[in-house]
């Protein structure tokens, strides 16, 4: 352990509460999906819900999806600044602006996959990351993403519009074909950054 890693924080405690989170969300959406195919193919999903969620699944919807995203951030913030601390230079996004452009209209759809894609490449190698090669998990998570979240979005505005209930349902069946393994994969790469920038912090 060096000097340039004093201000690596370790963020074993944090990792756990984001993927617990995101496994939170992600069981969710599951039940999202057999309610609203449900609706829309007649089974009996009831039979595969506990029984307070055909009506009250959308308030642990919106807990396990904020608390997912606050803790996402926050982990992003911390993955980034630490592979600072690990020796990482001249990385392009800072750790406020790896999750500020979450929040820009436009830029949000291809800046926050280009920050933890340099986290990731970082946290492979801090000396000499920049011609490291970013896991194509990445893509896989972010194109997952963009369906789940915007065109449901987009299809919800559409279907409920022109069929009601059924669009509804419709739209959320389709946001959550993409947004379980979106998040799946999400676990499976703070699973790696985590695992990479432990290992360069304790191996130094």
């Amino acid at each position: 352990m060096n000097e340039q890693n004093t201000g690596f924080r370790h963020p074993t405690r944090l990792t756990h509460w984001t993927k617990g989170f995101l496994c939170a969300y992600a069981v969710v959406m599951f039940f999202v999906f057999m309610q609203s195919g449900g609706t829309l193919f007649g089974y009996a999903h009831e039979a595969w819900l506990p029984r307070f969620l055909p009506e009250d699944w959308q308030p642990v919807g919106r807990i396990a999806a904020m608390g997912s995203l606050v803790l996402l951030l926050v982990w992003t913030h911390r993955a980034n600044c630490n592979a600072r601390a690990l020796g990482a230079s001249g990385l392009r996004f800072t750790p406020g602006a790896a999750i500020g452009w979450y929040f820009v209209p436009i830029a949000w759809f291809w800046k926050p996959f280009q920050a933890m894609r340099e986290i990731w490449k970082a946290s492979s190698r801090p000396a000499d990351w920049e011609d490291r090669q970013a896991s194509a998990l990445l893509g896989w998570w972010w194109g997952l993403w963009l369906l789940a979240l915007w065109g449901g979005f987009l299809a919800q505005e559409v279907t409920i519009r022109k069929w009601g209930t059924v669009g509804a349902a419709a739209a959320d069946f389709g946001r959550a074909i993409f947004a379980i393994p979106a998040t799946l994969i999400l676990i499976a790469i703070i699973t790696n950054i985590h695992r990479m920038q432990t290992d360069h912090y304790l191996g130094d």
